[in-house]
């Protein structure tokens, strides 16, 4: 009988590597807050401490620490400066660029997946979970790119679990958790348009280019448009895979472009097709919220003036 998988995960560092290198960008933890600046730990090098000053927290004046950045509160960092001697890393918040922050997180999400998944095998077999990482994802990672995308891959060619230096009861363990845990999952691919239609055709001629979008979505991958605010919509589909939501969604833009030009109406694309994080469906759903109140206070209004 297998072990229960209550347990508490084990720290480990995720990379090969046993610090960042400056220009690294990276996942920390506030761990204290001083006047002089924030202590952090790194989450994907085992938790070594790292330290942002004040000055590198923001772009803006700080009028305060406590209210810029909260204990506990996770978010990515650039390496400013690393002493491998004394185990020590400087950071700076507000060096992030805006494109670093999705693949930041987006990394440490799936390192930590493979993580999780190497901390059960550990709890589960005899092998340690720092012989997994180096007998197991290390040199898988080498070769993939990343252990997230060599455990990606198994899922359909488990044979490249033949390379890993482990017995075949490990290795039947391992390729077991993956198929469970690592099963592709359908995500949202979003694209954010603004489309308008001035001519005789008007509302018929938009709701004609928005049907004709929508018709392009499959059975599998259906499509669908929501207004935001006029002229702007969006479009969104569920994807198993990120490539193929996009190319979807791309050959519905055009489908959508084609027919509001044939009744005199015109489109732009404000975001390409992409997976919409967490924090962009939270946003836009307030974002709905709030516009779904002002229409229902307009029409208040209306009624009242009717009075």
């Amino acid at each position: 009988m297998p072990k229960e998988d209550t347990f508490e995960v084990s720290s480990h560092r995720f990379y090969a590597n046993e610090f960042p290198k400056v220009d690294d960008v990276v996942m920390v933890k506030v761990m204290k807050i001083t006047d002089s600046g924030v202590y952090v730990t790194l989450l994907e090098y085992n938790r070594i401490q790292g330290f942002i000053p004040a000055s590198e927290l923001s772009r803006r004046r700080i009028r305060s620490i406590p209210k810029l950045v909260q204990i506990g509160k996770v978010e990515p960092s650039v390496v400013t400066r690393v002493d491998e001697e004394k185990g020590y890393v400087d950071l700076s918040k507000r060096r992030v660029a805006e494109d670093d922050v999705n693949k930041a997180e987006r990394k440490y999400q799936e390192a930590k997946k493979v993580h999780n998944i190497a901390s059960v095998l550990a709890n589960r077999s005899d092998i340690s979970l720092d012989d997994i990482y180096t007998r197991i994802i290390w040199p898988l990672a080498e070769k993939y790119q990343s252990g997230y995308n060599a455990f990606m891959i198994s899922v359909s060619k488990p044979e490249i679990l033949q390379e890993c230096d482990v017995d075949e009861a490990v290795r039947k363990q391992l390729q077991e958790l993956i198929a469970t845990r690592m099963a592709p999952q359908a995500q949202k691919v979003r694209a954010d348009i603004e489309a308008t239609c001035f001519s005789i055709q008007g509302v018929d001629g938009l709701r004609a280019a928005m049907k004709a979008a929508e018709a392009v979505g499959t059975k599998d991958m259906p499509i669908s448009i929501s207004l935001i605010a006029p002229p702007l919509y969006v479009m969104t589909t569920m994807a198993l895979q990120e490539r193929e939501g996009v190319e979807l969604l791309n050959k519905a833009i055009a489908e959508l472009e084609r027919v509001l030009k044939e009744n005199g109406g015109a489109m732009a694309v404000k975001n390409e097709p992409r997976v919409a994080h967490k924090q962009e469906d939270a946003d836009l759903e307030g974002l709905m919220k709030k516009m779904e109140l002002e229409n229902q206070e307009v029409a208040a209004d209306d009624d009242e003036d009717e009075d």
